[in-house]
């Protein structure tokens, strides 16, 4: 039985090791169409994480506060400007007769605007230079071009994580930020916050046109769905020592019985 269970122990580190040999001998970031992606910037430095498909639903996607790079200095995520963008269909197209093969461009972005305004001219532009699908120049579909760590200009390149200046072609601040944070000067809200602490949120909206009447001419107009917010918290180690500590001090306020 103990060489059984034994067996079984070498077997999964054995499988650990595989399926961390694999996901380092793959490398470099990924990105896949409807990923959400996250971005810091500090230091003239950028932090790029890939947080996985965009929420379909209003809720909160928790980002760990404890993720700063070393270039982000002592103070780690406090001060650092972060947005996050997707596209949840870069090849989708309107279906109503006539429309056939007409772009239906939606974008996925945060922002610090309460209530963002736009209308269907900046969808299309915003999209362009985020994501218009496969084997474009976009900014999104870039970011597999992060070129290998060398210390310097890229300081971590991994599947889902990537540490860049922000001279590298394919930084936020270089291709799209452009001093704006209005991805390109084309959407007309700006995108970022900044950093404070555990618990900082940022707000979530994806833009969608959309075909209004039944006019053949047909009228474009605007979806503005609300997915939720970006949240920082605890990473999970904190969270369980807070846990603990809670449950101490909770014990220590209970009456002692006497024997």
């Amino acid at each position: 039985m103990m060489r059984g269970i034994g067996g079984r122990a070498v077997a999964a580190a054995m499988a650990a090791l595989g399926a961390t040999t694999l996901a380092n001998s793959a490398g470099a970031f990924s990105y896949a169409q409807s990923d959400l992606i996250l971005i810091f910037v500090k230091n003239n430095t950028e932090l790029i994480l890939n947080l996985g498909t965009v929420p379909s639903v209003t809720g909160a996607v928790p980002v760990n506060f404890d993720i700063a790079p070393a270039a982000f200095g002592p103070d780690g995520l406090t001060g650092a400007a972060w947005t996050a963008f997707a596209v949840r269909d870069p090849n989708a197209e309107f279906t109503a007769p006539g429309l056939e093969g007409f772009p239906q461009d939606q974008f996925v972005s945060s922002t610090e605007v309460a209530d963002p305004t736009i209308d269907f001219f900046p969808i299309g532009d915003v999209q362009a230079q985020l994501d218009t699908g496969a084997g474009t120049d976009a900014f999104l579909r870039q970011l597999i071009n992060i070129p290998a760590v060398n210390g310097t200009s890229v300081l971590e390149n991994d599947l889902l994580r990537a540490v860049i200046t922000t001279g590298q072609q394919q930084s936020y601040t270089d291709r799209i930020g452009l001093g704006t944070n209005q991805i390109g000067n084309q959407s007309p809200f700006v995108t970022t916050g900044t950093v404070s602490g555990i618990g900082d949120e940022l707000p979530l909206y994806e833009f969608l046109q959309n075909i209004t009447g039944s006019d053949p001419d047909f009228e474009l107009s605007v979806i503005r769905n609300s997915l939720g917010v970006i949240r920082l918290v605890p990473e999970p180690g904190t969270l369980l020592l807070l846990g603990f500590g809670l449950a101490g001090l909770a014990g220590s306020g209970r009456p002692r019985r006497s024997a």
